[in-house]
């Protein structure tokens, strides 16, 4: 019935699947909701555990990993491996994967740190190289790493379903605009010369609003932005269908202006 509709929520479909695989939430954020502020809190405990594994795992580093303690002098990356995930300028998807944190010792240090982890997990508490604490921290770092790309992962897949959802909202806002003004025009045309059909026109309409404004109540309530990008779309596939109607009118008009066609009043005699 309304073939512009239909690719209208096509593209809908195809920008809501391919659009928030590797990017950001910014559309949920623009909507209201707190996905960024709960990743923020995320970061920081994983900053923390860092530091901490820092202080803890420093005595380590000197005694199990090669130039360990030329290591730790050196290295300048310490305080850059902790802010790093606190930073306003921190890149969601940057690490996909614990081996891939640093933990501040220098690369060859955190694989040495990273081995030597590995192997406690494997052999378990008759090693003796790693120190508790230090082995405590390390896996608490991992596991709030863990907690922190499954909380990315999941707010991707929010931020696909907000995007469907808002452009299907959209479209189909357009949609009854659209329909709206088909109806309007429908019932103008038949009863404009009956006054019950008017009256009858005007309790139909009534009904419109309300199951319109019952919806519209619940989304001002629930994300009062979404209503605003609703109502506006709506306004267009109303402006729309107004515009192709005009279109259609005046096409119609000039085509009976042309046609050469002469009209003659017949006068009848009323007894």
């Amino acid at each position: 019935m309304l073939p512009s509709n239909t690719h209208l929520l096509l593209a809908v479909l195809l920008l809501a699947l391919t659009s928030p695989a590797h990017g950001g939430i910014s559309w949920g954020d623009f909507l209201g909701a707190d996905w960024s502020d709960a990743e923020a809190m995320m970061r920081e405990n994983v900053s923390a555990s860092i530091k901490n594994l820092q202080k803890f795992c420093t005595t380590d580093v000197e005694s199990l990993c090669p130039n360990g303690k030329a290591d730790v002098i050196d290295n300048k990356n310490s305080e850059t491996a902790v802010t790093t995930w606190t930073s306003s300028s921190f890149e969601r998807h940057t690490y996909k994967r614990f081996a891939q944190v640093p933990f501040g010792f220098g690369d060859s240090a955190d694989n040495c740190l990273r081995s030597e982890f590995n192997q406690y997990e494997s052999v378990g508490i008759h090693s003796n190289r790693l120190t508790p604490k230090c082995y405590n921290w390390i896996f608490k770092t991992q596991d709030r790493f863990n907690l922190y790309h499954e909380r990315e992962k999941g707010d991707d897949k929010r931020e696909g379903f907000v995007i469907f959802s808002t452009l299907f909202g959209m479209g189909m806002s357009a949609a009854v605009g659209y329909m709206i003004g088909l109806y309007q025009k429908e019932h103008e045309d038949i009863l404009s010369f009956s006054n019950d059909g008017r009256q009858e026109s005007r309790k139909i309409f009534a009904l419109i609003a309300l199951s319109i404004a019952i919806p519209a109540c619940i989304i001002l309530f629930t994300c009062p932005r979404l209503l605003v990008l609703m109502s506006i779309t709506l306004i267009m596939g109303r402006a729309a269908q107004w515009y192709i109607q005009k279109k259609e009118d005046t096409s119609y008009s000039a085509l009976s202006g042309d046609s050469g066609l002469v009209f003659a009043a017949i006068p009848v005699q009323m007894d």
